[in-house]
C-alpha cells in the first residue's frame, strides 16, 4: 500500500518549460495514502487533500513552494 511511483509531468518533463514553470510530481498509489505523512513531508501551510478530494481522475494533491519553485503533487490512484 502507499506510494510506488513518482512521475515528473508537464512542460519540464517534454522539455518545454520556462524558467518560471512549475514542477508538475504524479504520486502514484494503491491502496491506502498516508497523507499524514505526506503533509509532514511538506510542511506547515500546505494544503495537502485526502485522496478524492479534486476528483475522481487526478484525485488530489498539493501545491507547494519549494525555494522559488512551485512544486504541485497530483494524485493517482492506481
Amino acid at each position: 500500500d502507499g506510494i510506488v511511483a513518482v512521475a515528473l509531468g508537464g512542460s519540464r518533463a517534454r522539455g518545454l518549460h520556462r524558467p518560471d514553470s512549475d514542477y508538475d510530481l504524479g504520486l502514484y498509489y494503491r491502496g491506502r495514502l498516508d497523507t499524514a505523512a505526506l503533509r509532514a513531508l511538506a510542511g506547515e501551510g500546505v494544503e495537502v487533500s485526502e485522496p478524492g478530494g479534486w476528483g475522481p481522475w487526478v484525485n488530489g494533491g498539493a501545491w507547494l513552494t519549494v525555494g522559488e519553485d512551485s512544486v504541485d503533487w497530483i494524485y493517482r490512484d492506481l
